[in-house]
């Protein structure tokens, strides 16, 4: 920003005022200096103490080609408007939208709060800011929101600071903030929602990278309303329910599932209620091949899946029947063409009269299950079916609030990398690592929670490739072993070590210690929990698969 509230003086503290046209001329001289030095900082203006004047400022600047080339983003303040009546700017705010559409660039709300002193620190305050949010998110299609202040020795901070006894306390504004901020994942897109019902104010994100879905209700009335939710093209079926409200901070209340296409809800008067998406069904891919007539796959022929159903190609955990295509190029004739879903192929044996032939398959999806008891601790995890992209922050929301952060092991180096939900929320960079079949993964969950996982067997991918040391491996079939029939038949694997969630303590299975007679506990290797194994050397492990 070139200046704060370049449209605001006091003798309260330090300000700078700009006119419009000092605003645009300072914009070519700092862009064109950032532009010579290499530096990739973004410039946004004007940042006026108010919606309304940000117009004359952004008219002036825009209207220079020079000095719009180096404009990123349009921000304001909202110090325009009566704290207590949100409502009151509602047609600027629609004025504001048009100028964002009308220069394509994204809108910044800066710095806003309540200043005065009689209500700071009420609850009354709290659902004011939420009202806010709201409005500059929906009516005026902003992308951000900055509140003042986090830290604050008054009332009016999200958290006030007593000097004198070296306390504080985190005010109901807080969890009005944390209704938006801690379910709305940077990068997420608004998409369609509204209300008939004129006490209600609802929005809706989608965070693209994973596909969940947040939703906000604020009921700004002082009764209680009974209502359902109509989803449309929405694919999750479960929603986590947190509410704040006079009594409540934030607070999970439980979960509402989807019937007959509708979410049935109860909103207390003066709440805000954020529902986040989650599924005991998690979407998967559908995955195809190609056999010659020894059954042996072959590698060469290139494999097409598509359909008309947006859910079978990338995410799908419904069953029913779709048709796929499968392209085979260079390949013999009469082969066969097989599709996987759940490890269940559906195979049609066909002649291929000329290479570069699409052949139409019916395919009939089933899904595959299995439910995971993660223990209070540690809890040693691998995806134990084929399933749609998962991160560490995703694997972490879909297993909830109880899960708390995730370590991979990087057999290269040797070393854990860890992903932690409290150091991400407090803006910590984390890696937000893939979640692969193979893999093992330690997730540190804070009481007994259950995981249930929907996807396609592993029977395509069973080759791992093992460093000399330690490596966290995943087990890929659906049934179970034992250590000395799954892993030790291995010439080069040492040693094993399974991790017992209930006692968080490990037990190993060694080679060496075998053949010097001293016996060794054949414990059973089950789906969905990962291993670590020693290897004397890098090498791949191969066990099974077509």
């Amino acid at each position: 920003s070139i200046q704060n509230e370049p449209d605001f003086s006091t003798e309260g503290w330090e300000t700078c005022t700009y006119t419009p046209e000092q605003m645009r001329d300072v914009i070519k001289v700092v862009g064109a200096k950032l532009r010579a030095e290499g530096l990739s900082t973004k410039i946004i203006c004007p940042e006026t103490a108010g919606c309304s004047s940000a117009m004359k400022y952004i008219d002036t600047v825009m209207a220079d080609p020079e000095a719009t080339q180096y404009v990123y983003a349009f921000a304001h303040h909202l110090y325009d408007i009566n704290f207590f009546n949100p409502d009151e700017k509602l047609t600027q705010m629609r004025i504001m939208a048009g100028y964002a559409s009308r220069y394509n660039r994204p809108l910044w709300q800066t710095e806003y709060s309540y200043l005065g002193t009689v209500d700071a620190g009420t609850f009354k305050e709290a659902l004011a800011t939420a009202r806010h949010i709201h409005n500059f998110l929906t009516v005026e299609n902003g992308s951000v929101y900055l509140v003042w202040t986090l830290f604050w020795y008054r009332e009016t901070g999200l958290i006030t600071i007593y000097s004198s006894n070296n306390s504080y306390k985190v005010n109901p504004v807080y969890y009005a903030v944390k209704q938006y901020s801690k379910f709305i994942s940077p990068g997420s897109r608004r998409i369609y929602a509204s209300s008939n019902i004129s006490d209600l104010l609802v929005s809706a994100y989608l965070n693209e990278p994973n596909g969940n879905v947040t939703i906000v209700i604020i009921n700004k009335g002082s009764d209680t309303v009974k209502t359902k939710i109509q989803l449309k093209n929405i694919q999750w079926n479960l929603f986590k329910q947190y509410r704040t409200s006079i009594t409540e901070k934030c607070e999970y209340i439980g979960d509402i599932k989807e019937s007959g296409g509708f979410l049935e809800i109860t909103l207390p008067p003066e709440s805000i209620t954020t529902l986040m998406s989650y599924s005991s069904i998690m979407p998967f891919n559908v995955y195809g091949y190609v056999k010659d007539e020894k059954e042996n796959r072959i590698s060469e022929a290139l494999v097409r899946i598509s359909s008309s159903i947006d859910c079978v190609s990338t995410r799908s955990g419904r069953e029913g029947e779709y048709n796929v295509t499968i392209l085979v190029k260079d390949v013999k004739d009469n082969i066969r063409i097989g599709a996987i879903h759940d490890g269940k192929s559906g195979l049609a044996k066909v002649s291929i009269l000329s290479n570069n032939k699409s052949i139409q398959v019916n395919v009939t999806i089933k899904t595959s299950s299995i439910t995971l008891c993660l223990k209070s601790g540690y809890n040693l995890f691998s995806l134990p079916f084929l399933n749609h992209s998962l991160t560490a922050s995703s694997l972490l929301e879909l297993i909830g609030e109880q899960a708390q952060s995730i370590f991979m092991y990087n057999s290269s180096i040797q070393r854990f990398i860890s992903y932690d939900r409290k150091l991400a929320e407090f803006g910590i960079r984390q890696e937000d690592f893939k979640i692969e079949p193979n893999v093992g993964y330690f997730i540190y969950v804070s009481n007994n929670v259950n995981l249930t996982i929907f996807g396609a067997e592993n029977i395509l991918d069973r080759i791992i490739p093992l460093k000399k040391g330690y490596n966290l491996i995943g087990w890929t079939f659906s049934n179970s072993s034992r250590v000395s029939i799954a892993f030790m038949n291995f010439s080069f694997i040492e040693s094993v070590f399974m991790f017992d969630a209930t006692t968080q303590r490990y037990v190993s299975y060694d080679r060496k210690l075998i053949e010097f007679g001293i016996p060794q506990p054949d414990f059973e290797i089950v789906p969905g929990q990962g291993y670590f194994v020693f290897s004397s050397k890098d090498e791949n492990l191969y066990y099974g698969g077509i």
